[in-house]
């Protein structure tokens, strides 16, 4: 069975995970609009090395509402809680990077990297982007194969969940016509050799992490 990491499926304004089901003390200060008196709940559970508790600190300084918006902090607490074993805000530091707002040059290179990353461990979202980010030649020297590869693997993926997921129907739905900018730059042999390619990741993938 393929484990937690491999999808994050709620879309709240965001193309990412935006919030965790799991309770940290700090909550009730944030549910209550209190984001002051929760940033400091939250860095009291980093303290005590929790990862969820350096994620929604991350989210306070990037998602609304919260804290007045500072990405450079956003990243900071969302590379402590990956560092802590949360891979959920990998997708929303590419995300940072690849927009440019607030006070975080854009930088494609940095984006790709995260995505990259978020990839190769499953993570749907950074999948979707880093195909997004292929079609949109941000990566260069471009590569519609391995664009097209990475869509195609996240779609296998997505498949295997319930259509009522709004993670899934996003990516089912491919609200960024990633497939038709595309295929629309490739030739039959390009498509079915990147078909090919995504079947073998998804197996490799799956395999992999049946035996864990």
């Amino acid at each position: 069975m393929i484990p937690r990491i491999v999808f994050t499926a709620i879309i709240l304004g965001s193309a990412c995970l935006v919030c965790s089901c799991s309770t940290t003390p700090g909550d009730a200060a944030h549910n209550g609009g209190h984001f002051e008196q929760a940033a400091e709940l939250y860095e009291a559970g980093v303290k005590q090395g929790d990862a969820l508790a350096a994620e929604k600190l991350g989210n306070l300084y990037y998602h609304r509402p919260g804290l007045p918006l500072d990405h450079q902090q956003a990243i900071y607490w969302y590379e402590k809680a990956i560092s802590l074993g949360d891979i959920s805000p990998i997708c929303w530091i590419g995300e940072i990077y690849r927009d440019g707002t607030n006070n975080i040059p854009k930088d494609l290179s940095k984006a790709r990297h995260w995505f990259e990353r978020g990839a190769e461990l499953g993570q749907h979202y950074s999948m979707y982007n880093l195909a997004d980010l292929y079609a949109s030649e941000g990566i260069q020297p471009s590569n519609d194969v391995q664009g097209l590869m990475w869509l195609e693997s996240v779609l296998r993926l997505a498949r295997k969940f319930t259509p009522q997921n709004e993670g899934t129907a996003y990516i089912l739905r491919d609200p960024k016509s990633v497939r038709l900018r595309l295929e629309s730059r490739m030739a039959r042999t390009d498509i079915a050799q990147a078909t090919r390619l995504a079947s073998d990741w998804v197996t490799d993938f799956e395999q992999s992490h049946a035996k864990k």
